[in-house]
């Protein structure tokens, strides 16, 4: 059980494709508003062929996670979301 507010790591795994990244990004801004000046950390594979987000949110509630959540994995850029 989690106990909110919290702060909420999240990982978001993608096809390295040209805007997506943007895309994704204001998809956790439009969530997450504290992060807009935070540095999200960027990965990308080996093969270039993902990248890969990190970062810590402060999520106030489990329905707020789950927005987030559904709003990231409706993209079908989206590999996976940790």
């Amino acid at each position: 059980m989690i106990e909110f507010p919290c702060q909420f790591p999240i990982k978001i795994i993608f096809n390295n494709q040209p805007g997506v990244a943007d895309e994704l990004l204001a998809i956790i801004h439009r969530h997450h508003p504290e992060l807009i000046n935070t540095p999200i950390k960027q990965k990308l594979s080996q093969n270039q062929r993902y990248l890969s987000f990190t970062a810590e949110v402060m999520a106030q509630s489990q329905e707020q996670l789950d927005a987030l959540y559904r709003e990231l994995t409706k993209n079908p850029a989206v590999k996976m979301v940790l």
